[in-house]
């Protein structure tokens, strides 16, 4: 079931046309949750291929997060990307509200558990992205509840 429901997460992200295109906000986060899908749990030893999805600093601070243990100060013991420490069963990136020239806010919403009725969806995500030479970066990952 957790297969069939990723392999058609990965059609829908495939067939629509704005989805694979930095230059729009929600092009752009669409674009880097199907490489985090692609990815899978190796996406954080696969980190250096999603540098084009996000801005410097927040990919220099995800970076050296990802990096450390347990034992050091600064380090990152969930997926920052769905907001758990479980996989998701599926992710919706919804539209984009501008906040300003060149910034704006795209909710994505994932969606937890074992597949069936044991699914619920989790809290939105406030991704926030800025515009950086044309192209949409994400630049902050925001979570609420």
């Amino acid at each position: 079931m957790k297969t069939t429901i990723k392999s058609l997460l990965l059609l829908l992200l495939l067939v629509s046309p704005s989805l694979a295109d930095r230059s729009t906000p929600d092009g752009a986060v669409n674009e880097f949750y199907q490489w985090y899908h692609q990815s899978s749990f190796e996406y954080r030893k696969k980190f250096t291929e999603a540098a084009p999805y996000f801005t410097e600093e927040l990919y220099g601070l995800l970076r050296e997060g990802f990096g450390q243990s347990p034992e050091s100060d600064f380090w990152v013991d969930f997926d920052p990307f769905v907001n758990a420490q479980m996989d998701a069963q599926a992710i919706s990136v919804g539209k984009p509200s501008s906040k300003g020239p060149g910034v704006a806010v795209v909710p994505v919403t994932p969606t937890y558990g074992r597949g069936g009725a044991s699914n619920y969806e989790g809290d939105p995500i406030k991704v926030w992205v800025k515009q950086v030479g044309g192209e949409w970066r994400i630049a902050n990952l925001v979570y609420s509840g």
